[in-house]
Formats: C-alpha cells, sequence, structure tokens
C-alpha cells in the first residue's frame, strides 16, 4: 500500500466545494427568519400601520379588543406566527364579518378592531 501526499492546493481545491455548500445552507435560512422577525414564533401579532409597521401587539391565544390595547384606530396589518388559525373583525367585540388568518400567514386588513384564536371565537363579546 503506497501513501499519497496531499498538498495544501489540492486539499484547499476539494475543500473549497464543501465550505461553499456549507456557507449557503447557513445563508438560506437568514431571509424566512427577516419576513417574521417582527412578530415572535406562537404569536399572532396586529400592527396599526400597513406593511407590519407602528405599533404591535402580539397575543399568545384567546381574544382581544384592539381598542383597549393602545390601537384606536384598529390594525392595518396582521400576522398569524401559530399554529391555530385566527379571526379578525372590523368592529369591537367580534362584530362584524371576519377575515380568517391561516397559520403561517400575514394579511392586510382596514382597521379592524378585534381578533379572536380559533376556539374562542364565540367568547369575545363586549364586558357586561
Amino acid at each position: 500500500m503506497t501513501k499519497r501526499r496531499i498538498t495544501a492546493p489540492k486539499l484547499l481545491h476539494l475543500a473549497l466545494p464543501a465550505v461553499t455548500m456549507l456557507s449557503l445552507c447557513i445563508a438560506a435560512p437568514i431571509t424566512s427568519a427577516t419576513a417574521t422577525a417582527g412578530c415572535p414564533r406562537d404569536h399572532f401579532c396586529a400592527w396599526a400601520a400597513s406593511g407590519e409597521t407602528g405599533t404591535r401587539h402580539s397575543f399568545l391565544r384567546y381574544h382581544d379588543d384592539l381598542g383597549e390595547k393602545g390601537m384606536p384606530y384598529g390594525a392595518y396589518s396582521v400576522r398569524n406566527n401559530t399554529v391555530a388559525y385566527w379571526s379578525v373583525y372590523p368592529g369591537t367585540y367580534c362584530s362584524g364579518n371576519p377575515k380568517l388568518v391561516a397559520p403561517g400567514k400575514a394579511i392586510e386588513v382596514d382597521g379592524y378592531f378585534s381578533v379572536a384564536a380559533e376556539g374562542y371565537i364565540g367568547q369575545c363579546q363586549a364586558p357586561n
């Protein structure tokens, strides 16, 4: 059995494709993480302006009226980073025709005032 000697230039030639592939794999997730950086994982987020800008509120579950959370003009952009479906309503306390937001999706809305997670929609009502 003869030993082969690998020189530095040959080693670099062999290693370069692997390093290039590794850098591509590391760089790929950064773009997908950036898209949802403004909304934490497992949260439903609502913004006071379009394009996920302005004041943001995030929710883990349940339902809420956005006017009571410091968004007197409602939400104009929402993102669902949960595994459940959420609904957004144009009126307070889940009134009006809702828009459904699927898990992992973001939509633009026009001043919607209340949000409810799947399973809590029937409990969203004005306090007595």
